[in-house]
């Protein structure tokens, strides 16, 4: 059912192990970002980013924070 869901919604969506790489990306995210599922997952966003490196070690904070304590409200 997930799939059925991520797969045609009209948002972004993106699954994340606990160290921040990601497992899944819905076709919206690959539309909007202009890069394949396939070059994108089992990497964290620090991996692929350049000059949004700071932004994007922030975001993997966040993110393993959210994950350890199921607290979202920190994004």
């Amino acid at each position: 059912m997930f799939l059925t869901i991520a797969e045609n919604s009209p948002d972004v969506i993106v699954r994340y192990d606990l160290n921040c790489r990601r497992l899944y990306v819905n076709p919206q995210f690959e539309r909007v970002n202009g890069i394949a599922a396939k070059d994108i997952i089992g990497k964290t966003p620090l991996e692929l980013s350049t000059k949004l490196a700071p932004m994007a070690a922030r975001f993997m904070e966040k993110l393993k924070a959210a994950m350890k304590d199921g607290d979202t409200a920190k994004f």
